[in-house]
């Protein structure tokens, strides 16, 4: 039986990778605006977040907003769309992922032959493991730690997994929260492939992917 991660601080990181790089995007920067506006506003986008970073390094230039009262930041590059939720409460899990879905969806009513060749998706939880001291619990999943560099203070772990089915590779960091006190953290990453990944089933995906990987360290997250 899974033992309860009673989740006290959480955040996402969201990329979509493009198939190639569309320089075009920004020569008409009008439409690429307009379709975000449409689709944002209702997540809070407003004028005054709207921002074009220049630069004369190519992959660099990209346009940068805030959506939901600045916790989730949204860059769209030449070549990818970075998404990152500074906090990522399982209260608006939903509400947050229907931005996502609409951020990608302005860049693609912008660009309607614009192809994805990869989502990758990494979720960072900081928690309590219920009726388990942090140490305790770190302890199952690593091993003990090399001497005489001073006392111990603890251990982390990370696992990688190669490809499985439409998911191309995913790791499993494991360690002692420095964010929150007497909590472990874990990073959950995977990648998927953009061709066999349809971008409405994402928010399933990274749900269930995320609920997988705390099952295999004998965890589930607290209802």
């Amino acid at each position: 039986m899974p033992t309860n991660l009673d989740v006290l601080k959480a955040e996402l990181g969201f990329e979509v990778a493009y198939t190639q790089p569309e320089f075009d995007l920004f020569e008409s920067p009008s439409r690429l605006l307009d379709k975000l506006y449409k689709r944002l506003e209702k997540h809070g986008l407003k004028l005054a977040d709207l921002r074009a970073e220049n630069s004369s390094i190519i992959g660099e230039r990209h346009l940068h907003c805030y959506l939901f009262n600045y916790v989730m930041t949204v860059k769209i590059r030449h070549d990818k769309i970075e998404i990152h939720c500074v906090e990522f409460p399982r209260s608006h899990v939903e509400t947050y992922a229907v931005g996502i879905l609409d951020a990608l969806a302005a860049v693609k009513d912008a660009l309607p032959n614009l192809s994805f060749k990869a989502f990758a998706i990494s979720v960072a939880l900081h928690g309590r493991v219920e009726g388990q001291a942090t140490r305790d619990f770190m302890n199952r999943l690593t091993i003990k730690s090399p001497e005489g560099l001073g006392p111990s203070t603890g251990a982390g772990a990370v696992f990688y997994y190669g490809q499985e089915n439409d998911r191309l590779l995913s790791s499993l960091t494991a360690d002692i929260s420095a964010a929150v006190q007497d909590a472990i953290f874990l990073r959950i990453h995977g990648v998927w492939a953009g061709d066999r990944t349809p971008v409405e089933s994402l928010p399933k995906v990274a749900s269930d992917f995320v609920g997988r990987a705390l099952g295999v360290i004998g965890l589930q997250l607290k209802a």
